[in-house]
């Protein structure tokens, strides 16, 4: 009397005075009874934690591989995919030696009849695979944000669609030119790009770098464009290899 009887089997502890104990309502006093202690279930629903997904721009220098950035490099060993624009590039076997494995966009020049059109197919490759990896670096000949008009297309479409972007800068051909002329500068300096000599209104009285001049149509259409307010006999300065030993005619 007045203890609780030992359970013989599973179904003599299903009663009626445990669940009502259960609602709230405690066994007299004197009565024997099984007390039943509701504990509340806290059940944590997982909130899924958005992916960010970003492209990062850097690059290579002008140069060999003592001119690629440290910082681009990290960047692209860090990365799951590395997008290069081109392989043509003095500074490639720096990656090789780093273990940074790539792909390129060389194939789009072969499928693109106008500029603007492999531009955009680029922006558009890199876009793509950003959207499926999640976390891309496009890797670009110089500074990012000096004569590259396909960083440009690619910050832009990065932006409509909603994708973050991080630019990690390098050296660019202007301070490279400049440095392997031995030309301190200070004043008016007009930066002319081949394919487009028409985009600027050039000053003959100030210093004119021309860039992109890699084919003899580009040569060309600069040559004339230069010869409009240039006498025939002015001095003109030919820079190639950038960083690596200058060669200047």
């Amino acid at each position: 009397p007045g203890g609780v009887a030992p359970v013989q089997d599973k179904a003599a502890a299903v009663s009626p005075q445990p669940v009502a104990a259960a609602r709230g309502r405690p066994s007299p006093p004197g009565k024997g009874g099984l007390v039943v202690v509701v504990v509340a279930v806290v059940v944590v629903m997982a909130v899924p934690v958005p992916v960010v997904v970003i492209v990062a721009v850097v690059g290579l220098g002008p140069g060999g591989a003592e001119a690629v950035p440290v910082p681009s490099i990290h960047a692209m060993q860090s990365a799951r995919t590395v997008v290069l624009r081109t392989a043509k590039h003095p500074g490639i076997e720096v990656l090789h030696q780093k273990g940074v494995v790539f792909e390129t966009t060389d194939d789009l020049y072969d499928r693109s009849d106008a500029f603007e059109e492999l531009y955009r197919a680029i922006a558009e490759r890199v876009i793509a695979r950003t959207q499926a990896l999640g976390d891309v670096v496009y890797a670009v000949p110089g500074h990012p944000l000096f004569g590259e008009r396909s960083v440009a297309e690619l910050l832009r479409l990065a932006q409509a669609k909603g994708i973050s972007t991080e630019v990690v800068g390098a050296t660019d051909f202007i301070a490279a030119t400049l440095e392997a002329l031995g030309l301190p500068f200070d004043g008016h300096l007009q930066i002319l790009n081949a394919y487009d000599p028409e985009s600027v209104r050039l000053d003959p009285r100030a210093p004119i770098i021309v860039y992109q001049l890699d084919s003899v149509e580009a040569a060309s259409e600069v040559k004339l464009t230069l010869m409009e307010i240039l006498p025939d006999d002015h001095p003109v300065h030919i820079v190639t290899a950038g960083c690596e030993p200058a060669e200047i005619r």
